[in-house]
């Protein structure tokens, strides 16, 4: 059961993480590529969406962060191949991202409200993480993969008995 106190505090978070989610979106279509790097992410994700399935540029450079290139492709085939498309499946995913710090600092914390809402606001409303969900860059995703795999893993040791959790340290 959640404490009174504790409900006002998810619902100003609620409210303080809707506002994060909403900055990630305004304004996202109004800067186009910046930097090499964005740009050799949307040419390799346009490949993906197009079926094209690149792994290496020529004999020489591997290409890493495939379900990077498969999830940007997607983001190509339904959003339009345009300067945005990638930026939006980013602001997407660090909304995600924001329920994700919130449910890992809840089994951190063992289940306090009042610290996963902070974490939580403190991640919607960071600069450098709006600034980054509104680029074509890899690191949104990278973070989704880190905060899931650290909830499944303390999920894990939750369940987990004390020699099993003696193995997983």
């Amino acid at each position: 059961m959640i404490h009174r106190t504790d409900r006002w505090i998810l619902g100003i978070a609620l409210v303080a993480v809707a506002c994060g989610c909403a900055l990630r979106f305004i304004a996202i279509d109004r800067i186009g590529l910046q930097g090499s790097d964005e740009t050799y992410y949307t040419n390799i994700a346009q490949h993906w969406a197009e079926g094209e399935r690149v792994l290496a540029i020529g004999a020489d450079v591997p290409l890493y962060r495939p379900v990077a290139y498969a999830v940007y492709g997607l983001a190509i085939r339904v959003f339009g191949f345009d300067d945005h498309s990638i930026k939006t499946a980013n602001a997407l995913i660090d909304g995600l991202n924001i329920v994700l710090v919130f449910l890992l600092a809840l089994l951190l914390s063992r289940r306090d409200y009042r610290i996963a809402s902070a974490a939580a606001v403190i991640y919607a409303l960071l600069p450098f993480t709006i600034l980054t969900a509104r680029t074509e860059q890899t690191h949104i995703l990278s973070a989704s993969c880190v905060l899931a795999a650290s909830i499944l893993l303390c999920l894990a040791l939750l369940g987990a008995s004390n020699r099993s959790r003696t193995a997983w340290a």
